[in-house]
C-alpha cells in the first residue's frame, strides 16, 4: 500500500509557527521513518498557498481545494492519505477528495460544532463538523472540488471534554454523536462499538486532533484539556473501528511541539502505524 502524507505547515493563517510547525517535526523525529521501515512506500508532499495575498478564510479554502485535489488523484493510484496539519478543518479537504459515502470519526478535547452564527470567538477551526456536514459556508464548500455534505448521523465526535454551550446546542439539535472522554475512560467500549453500527457508511477517515490525549502525561497544545485519552485507549478505540469499518484515510492535527515532552511524538507515530496497518488489512 502507498502512502501519502500532506504536511501542511498552518495553524491559522500563519506558517510555521505554533501547531503549524507539527506537520514537520512529526515527520523529521519519526512518523516518516517509521512508515517505511514498515515497508509501505511513503511519499511527502507539502501543501502551501501564498499567504502575503490571502486572508485566514481565503488560505484556508484554498488549502482545502488542494488537498482535494490531491487526494482524489491519490485515490486512482490506491493511495492512503495521511494528512498532517496544524488545523482541525484540513480534514474538509481531505475528505472532499475521498470517495463519496465516507464517514468521519473525530478524535477531539473540543467540540468543534460551531458556525459563523454562535462561534464565541471567531475561530473557524472550531467550525469542521459544521463544515463537514455542509451546515455553514455552503457557498465556499460548494467551490470545493468533489466536496459533497456528510450527513451528522456518519459523525461520530470522540474524547471531548470542553464544550461550548452553543456547542452543546447544535450536538442537542443535530442529534450528532459524542462519547465524552469520561464515558471512554471507563471503558465503556459497547458505547464505541453501538455508535459505530450506527455510521451506515462502510468507509471511515479518522481524524486525531492531538489535544484528545491527556496533558498530565503531555500537553500537546496550549489548548490542552485536563482527563483526556492515553495510547493505550486509543489503540483500543481505533481497533474497534478497523472491526466495523474500512479506514481510507486520516489526519492528524494541532500539535505544537514546543509543549510536548515526546510522549505526544511517540503516540502520533504508534496511532499512525496502527491506522496504516488497520486500513491494509481491509483491503
Amino acid at each position: 500500500m502507498d502512502i501519502h502524507l500532506y504536511s501542511i505547515p498552518y495553524d491559522s493563517g500563519y506558517k510555521d509557527i505554533r501547531m503549524g510547525a507539527g506537520p514537520n517535526h512529526l515527520i523529521k523525529n519519526g512518523l516518516f521513518k517509521s512508515l517505511l521501515s514498515k515497508g509501505y512506500n511513503t511519499t511527502i508532499e507539502k501543501i502551501e498557498t501564498d499567504l502575503s495575498l490571502k486572508t485566514e478564510l481565503e488560505n484556508a479554502f484554498a488549502i482545502f481545494k488542494i488537498l482535494s485535489e490531491k487526494i482524489k488523484k491519490s485515490q486512482s493510484d490506491t493511495g492512503f492519505p495521511v494528512v498532517l496539519s496544524g488545523n482541525c478543518n484540513t480534514s474538509v479537504g481531505a475528505v472532499s477528495g475521498l470517495d463519496n459515502d465516507v464517514g468521519v470519526i473525530w478524535f477531539d478535547a473540543h467540540g468543534d460544532c460551531k458556525t459563523p452564527e454562535t462561534t464565541p470567538i471567531a475561530f473557524l477551526d472550531g467550525m469542521g463538523i459544521p463544515m463537514l456536514a455542509g451546515l455553514c459556508w455552503k457557498n465556499l464548500l460548494s467551490q470545493i472540488p468533489n466536496y459533497q455534505p456528510i450527513p451528522i448521523s456518519a459523525i461520530l465526535h470522540l474524547g471531548g471534554r470542553h464544550f461550548y454551550k452553543e456547542e452543546k446546542e447544535f450536538i442537542s439539535q443535530t442529534g450528532l454523536q459524542v462519547i465524552s472522554s469520561a464515558s471512554l475512560l471507563e471503558g465503556k467500549e459497547t458505547l464505541v462499538t453501538d455508535a459505530l453500527k450506527k455510521i451506515k457508511t462502510k468507509k471511515v477517515y479518522i481524524h486525531i486532533d492531538l489535544d484528545v490525549l491527556d496533558p498530565a502525561i503531555s500537553p500537546a497544545n496550549e489548548y490542552a484539556v485536563s482527563n483526556g485519552l492515553n495510547k493505550e485507549n486509543m489503540l483500543d478505540i481505533l481497533r474497534l473501528i478497523g472491526e466495523c469499518h474500512t479506514i481510507v484515510g486520516c489526519g492528524f492535527a494541532s500539535y505544537d511541539p514546543q509543549y510536548d515532552n515526546g510522549h505526544v511524538l511517540e503516540t502520533a507515530i504508534a496511532l499512525c502505524d496502527e491506522i496504516v496497518a488497520l486500513a491494509e488489512s481491509t483491503l
